[in-house]
């Protein structure tokens, strides 16, 4: 399982692709198959609904703890092995 760190309380994390990463918490899931997969942020409150997308890219089911640690962009620091 793999946890997304430093997210926002009160929001939701969804998978545009459940049958590749499935949600199992708040902010943790698991990699059914490998892909590109867009991972959406969702919050609402009084001012509206704000919504970020984390795209990921999965070569391989046991390739993302290499994933994990790319911080050439710091795109991928938000993820974290649990």
């Amino acid at each position: 399982a793999y946890t997304l760190v430093a997210t926002p309380t009160g929001g939701t994390w969804i998978s545009t692709q459940p049958t590749k990463v499935v949600f199992i918490s708040a902010s943790t899931f698991v990699v059914m198959q490998r892909g590109v997969i867009d991972l959406i942020y969702t919050k609402s409150n009084t001012c509206g609904t704000s919504r970020d997308t984390f795209t990921v890219n999965v070569p391989v089911i046991n390739a993302v703890n290499g994933i994990a640690q790319n911080d050439e962009t710091g795109a991928y620091k938000w993820l974290k092995t649990v």
